[in-house]
């Protein structure tokens, strides 16, 4: 980093390091939450690189939402709000099928408002 370099380019920096550390604080306690409500390895695999991915398709779209239709604190709110619902719902005794989807809906919404 220069002396030079533009300090939002210093703050994204910064968000996406916060963004990413959080992400790694997290995600083995998911893998063993899942593991202990009966997931096998490839369940837990399969539900987490869906999540990934839906993150990677869903992110220019909030982004896109963000910047076009509902503002930035909107946006944000939609997404801190929704995945406070499904954090809400993985806790709930639902079948493995259930728990999957919804832990992909969790993981996809939460990912795109962490960066």
């Amino acid at each position: 980093m220069t002396s030079h370099e533009n300090p939002d380019l210093r703050r994204l920096k910064r968000l996406y390091a916060t963004g990413g550390v959080a992400t790694a604080a997290y995600v083995p306690f998911y893998v063993l939450y899942l593991s202990q409500r009966g997931l096998s390895p490839s369940q837990v695999g399969l539900i987490l690189s869906c999540a990934a991915l839906l993150a990677v398709a869903f992110g220019p779209m909030w982004g896109h939402a963000a910047d076009v239709r509902l503002g930035l604190r909107r946006a944000l709110a939609l997404t801190l709000g929704t995945s406070a619902v499904l954090m809400v719902l993985v806790v709930a005794p639902w079948p493995p099928v259930v728990l999957g989807v919804i832990m992909i809906g969790f993981l996809s919404v939460f990912s795109t408002n962490v960066t």
